[in-house]
């Protein structure tokens, strides 16, 4: 049962990588506030993140597990960071870009996986999701820190400020057809675990409360 991100790495170097490319050539990633595929960080290093709600996410999402089943016969999958947990953004930049995917240093191999390694910037100071007129004064910061920007945008224009609630679950649901696909075949049950969860989650993978110092 192995673990898996939503986090897709930006490959530009390596066109075999079906992730990236079905991705890209499907316009299958969340969008920044700029309109292009918002690029964070998480495990692998630079990345984009599927779009759930795109009427394509589980074609291509049951392909990539399918593919991945051929080479790796797993029984159940682990599902994790999918609140979306992002390394960059720290408050309130809006998109990031990364001059050094092309050769493979961000990060450098003597930084941490965790350390931001790309370069992040607000676009618009006044755009009223990232800069909404009554902040929460949470001690962690803006909803923004750590996860994909509330300004990006979900297929139908969704702001993920409306949807970030949901990704985990977006992300629940297809993989847990995707596994049904798969395994299905098998007259085996799809197990998922999963870190983010929202109501009616339990109707489709299971939960556990990952790293809650």
């Amino acid at each position: 049962m192995p673990i898996i991100d939503p986090g897709i790495p930006v490959a530009i170097n390596h066109p075999e990588y079906s992730a990236y490319t079905d991705g890209i050539e499907k316009d299958l990633f969340v969008k920044d506030i700029t309109g292009e595929a918002y690029i964070g960080q998480v495990w692998p290093g630079p990345v984009h993140f599927p779009d759930f709600l795109h009427p394509d996410a589980q074609t291509y999402w049951t392909n990539q597990l399918a593919q991945f089943h051929d080479q790796v016969p797993y029984d159940g999958l682990w599902i994790d960071m999918n609140e979306a947990s992002n390394f960059c953004n720290g408050q309130k930049e809006q998109s990031c870009s990364n001059d050094t995917i092309v050769s493979g240093a961000c990060p450098s191999p003597d930084v941490s996986n965790v350390d931001c390694c790309l370069e992040c910037a607000t676009v618009d100071d006044a755009n009223t999701l990232d800069f909404p007129p009554y902040y929460i004064r949470s001690m962690k910061g803006s909803l923004s820190r750590h996860t994909i920007p509330v300004s990006a945008t979900q297929y139908g224009d969704v702001a993920l400020y409306n949807s970030h609630n949901l990704y985990g679950l977006q992300e629940s649901i297809a993989t847990k057809n995707a596994l049904l696909n798969i395994l299905g075949k098998q007259n085996k049950r799809p197990f998922v675990l999963a870190r983010s969860s929202f109501v009616s989650s339990g109707v489709h993978v299971n939960k556990w409360s990952g790293d809650n110092g």
